[in-house]
């Protein structure tokens, strides 16, 4: 008999750009506060699990954790707290962003994921647009491939190619190839500036297991 297997995903970017929102269609209710505010409105990273087609998964919602500046007690103890609801270590993160232009502090909170979890993070990491409904009738594809913006191309890139939007999310993330590949391919520790904290034991993936 095998352990029961789930997936970790951990939601990351910079605050106001659709991260609990994204959360909570990927669980297909409510969990995570999400409303329009010019303040963050997650102030703690929280957790919450789902079911979908067989397979059970884990959302950890963050708290402004990805913010260049943030470099307080209080963020630390939230990147301690978010290693922990993901212990021993997130399958996935996805950096959510929304669809508009990519401004420098994006892409600084896109490169603070390298300073919590690691040189390599953006192998494990899917970019999710927020907004899709601002696409019109052009798909996320066509955006993608006609952006000038030569930060959002390269982080595209550093990340496989891989950008959906949370619609697709729902329907393709958890059971596609991509993920399974994802999995096969992620002995992935995620504490680097920090050390392990207290409680804390991570170790190398091991891919999911074969029935």
């Amino acid at each position: 008999l095998t352990e029961p297997w789930e997936m970790r995903l951990i939601l990351a970017g910079k605050a106001g750009e659709g991260k609990s929102a994204t959360g909570n269609t990927l669980l297909g209710e409510c969990v995570f506060e999400s409303k329009l505010s010019s303040q963050p409105v997650t102030v703690s990273c929280a957790s919450a699990q789902g079911h979908w087609d067989g397979e059970d998964f884990t959302v950890v919602d963050t708290a402004d954790i990805f913010n260049p500046g943030g470099a307080s007690s209080e963020v630390r103890q939230e990147i301690i707290r978010c290693i922990r609801l993901s212990s021993p270590g997130p399958h996935a993160l996805l950096l959510v962003t929304q669809l508009g232009p990519f401004t420098q502090e994006k892409a600084k909170a896109a490169e603070r994921l390298q300073d919590i979890f690691g040189a390599d993070v953006f192998r494990h990491t899917i970019i999710i647009f927020t907004r899709a409904e601002e696409l019109g009738e052009r798909s996320l594809h066509d955006y993608v491939s006609c952006t000038h913006n030569k930060a959002l191309r390269e982080l595209i890139e550093r990340c496989g190619n891989s950008a959906q939007t949370p619609a697709q999310q729902k329907k393709t993330f958890l059971m596609s190839q991509r993920a399974s590949l994802c999995l096969q391919q992620c002995p992935y520790s995620c504490v680097q500036t920090l050390g392990t904290p207290p409680g804390v034991h991570t170790h190398r993936r091991d891919p999911k297991p074969q029935v």
